[in-house]
């Protein structure tokens, strides 16, 4: 129960982190590094190698999955950060643990974006 709520604390920290930096005129891929660079739960060296990963995570040749992975969208491409920044520094997950993370995420960006006017597009 204590880890759920930190969990989602920290959820809700890098959401709006991205949040703000969107509100103080950075477009989407800044934002996104603003969130990469506000975990400290990864060195710089792992910072790099996830932000590598998620920037050709369709290349069949990075990632084993690329199938899988959803269409760019900005609220898609928050969840799919955040998510790979939290296993890089926490994981491997199992399949119960993994759900509860991206429902999280998924609920935190919904809370977040109907509460705050901010442009994700």
């Amino acid at each position: 129960m204590i880890f759920d709520r930190m969990m989602k604390r920290g959820i809700t920290s890098l959401v709006t982190t991205y949040l703000q930096a969107r509100a103080a005129g950075g477009g989407h891929a800044i934002a996104l590094e603003a969130v990469l660079h506000s975990y400290s739960a990864l060195s710089k060296e792992k910072q790099e190698h996830v932000w590598y990963r998620f920037q050709h995570r369709h290349d069949a040749s990075v990632n084993a999955f690329a199938d899988l992975c959803s269409p760019p969208s900005n609220d898609g491409d928050l969840a799919e950060l955040i998510f790979s920044m939290m296993w890089e520094a926490k994981g491997p997950f199992d399949d119960a643990v993994v759900t509860w993370i991206t429902d999280q995420i998924s609920l935190v960006i919904f809370d977040l974006r109907e509460r705050y006017s901010v442009r994700w597009d």
